[in-house]
């Protein structure tokens, strides 16, 4: 919002300043009306939990996961109208309001005809693979999700995991080491480590936009 100001000046005019009054918030801008407890794990306590979940993260239970990044699907606190749409929701098993309403809106904004709604993205994933891919297809990958290649060798193709070795943390961090080590540092900061991990990713695209195109055309024929 601009606002002004009056202001005179040595012959005793008055001069119109503008002042910006644009003022941001130094807070989030939204209240939390839930709060689940959680219980804090320690080193060792976490340590036993992965072990015996064979460390598959999978397998691990929720009640002994202090901060979960398995996913961000659903796992933020909902908004006050989204409560309220549950309770105001049509929740017949056919003939839903609420899917009327959904189809409407998806086909006003992404302008598709049909609309198949699926429990989440993995079941969308397994539907589009048995429509899109054939026997025999080969599909470019970069850095696969689990689920994704399963669906995809399920429906007859084949996964090829383009991704390069430097997107691997590992590797990048050894890259970056030995970069600071032939400048002779024995030391670096986060803005340095930052900066040279664009620079491997960056020295790289071209490979990768080459291997797509050579995927492609090699299916092509």
């Amino acid at each position: 919002m601009v606002g002004t100001s009056p202001k005179k000046t040595k012959n005793g005019s008055r001069l119109i300043k503008k002042i910006n009054m644009r003022k941001r918030s130094w807070a989030e801008p939204y209240k939390i009306k839930m709060v689940e407890p959680v219980f804090m794990t320690t080193k060792e306590q976490r340590e036993e939990f992965i072990k015996e979940a064979g460390y598959n993260t999978f397998l691990l239970k929720s009640k002994d996961v202090y901060i979960d990044l398995l996913t961000d699907s659903g796992t933020s606190a909902m908004s006050d109208r989204q409560w309220a749409g549950m309770m105001m929701g049509d929740e017949a098993y056919a003939g839903s309001e609420n899917f009327y309403n959904m189809e409407k809106a998806i086909q006003k904004y992404y302008g598709y005809k049909h609309v198949i709604p699926t429990h989440q993205g993995r079941g969308a994933e397994h539907i589009i693979s048995q429509i899109l891919i054939k026997k025999g297809d080969f599909i470019p990958g970069n850095m696969y999700f689990t689920t994704t290649r399963l669906h995809q060798e399920l429906a007859g193709g084949t996964f090829v995991d383009i991704i390069i070795d430097q997107a691997h943390m590992d590797v990048i961090a050894e890259s970056v080491e030995e970069v600071f080590k032939k400048q002779g540092r024995n030391t670096w900061n986060e803005n340095d480590i930052r900066t040279k991990v664009f620079e491997v990713f960056s020295s790289k695209i071209s490979k990768i936009v080459r291997i797509c195109k050579s995927t492609k055309r090699a299916h092509e024929a």
